[in-house]
């Protein structure tokens, strides 16, 4: 009886072993937590990015100073009573 229990205990032992190693065990489960903690970094880098095209929009939407700056410097935008000089 003891002989058979511990026979039992090894077998699932092993079988847990193999299963842990197993390219499906624990080295997938650490390339996965990669993956998640990369992804995670990105979501985190969009995020501020989006809040950052968010004030860029509410700045453009009420702000007369930032859609002159952004005419003039993105589009090359000047006034009538200006010249405009490109030294290169």
């Amino acid at each position: 009886m003891r002989r058979l229990l511990l026979l039992g205990v090894a077998l699932v032992g092993v079988l847990l072993g193999a299963e842990l190693f197993d390219s499906r065990g624990l080295p997938r489960l650490r390339m996965l937590d990669t993956q998640i903690a990369r992804v995670r970094g990105e979501n985190a880098h969009v995020l501020a990015e989006n809040d950052r095209l968010r004030r860029e929009i509410q700045a453009l939407t009420g702000d007369s100073a930032t859609i002159e700056r952004v005419a003039r410097d993105d589009l090359g935008f000047v006034r009538s009573d200006e010249v405009l000089f490109k030294v290169p």
